[in-house]
């Protein structure tokens, strides 16, 4: 029985995938940043853990996507082929949880903001953490709900796009 594509897009345009990895990337800068004041250690491992959540996602994700070996949103469809071997696209739904770790990337920053707002206060603090608010709750979910999520071939099945409806 053939997996159900009822979308649009076949390859994602380069510009969208450039647009989200640059969000990406500046959630993972704005988290350093927080996260260097209060001390270096916590940058290292946050970095670490961005690198191991790729390779999770990667594992637990992208190999069971329809875009695997294809440009997705994120780009990763196209570096997946080279670490692990397609699976089943019936696993990718039922993968959906693995998806949940990404919260690490906003929740670390917010607590290292939080313990610095009561023992070493700064406003670029807060503005960072407004920022960080801004990158993952406003740009990131207008580009998931208009461009990323909205044009997938998988939405239907997936957390993230239910996730990313939600008010």
């Amino acid at each position: 029985m053939k997996y159900s594509h009822n979308s649009n897009y076949e390859k994602y345009p380069l510009q969208q995938v450039v647009f989200r990895n640059i969000l990406n990337i500046l959630t993972i800068l704005t988290g350093c940043i927080i996260l260097n004041v209060v001390d270096t250690v916590f940058v290292i491992l946050y970095l670490v853990y961005y690198l191991f959540f790729i390779i999770w996602s990667l594992y637990f994700r992208c190999k069971f996507c329809y875009y695997y070996g294809k440009r997705c949103a994120s780009g990763f469809g196209l570096i997946v082929p080279f670490f692990f071997k397609k699976g089943s696209e019936y696993n990718f739904i039922k993968n959906n949880k693995y998806s949940l770790p990404i919260i690490v990337f906003f929740i670390a920053p917010t607590i290292a903001s939080i313990y610095l707002l009561f023992t070493n206060f700064s406003y670029s603090i807060v503005i960072l953490q407004g920022l960080l608010i801004v990158l993952c709750f406003g740009l990131a979910r207008v580009y998931y709900i208009r461009y990323g999520c909205r044009q997938c071939k998988q939405k239907d099945k997936c957390n993230t796009y239910k996730v990313s409806l939600q008010k």
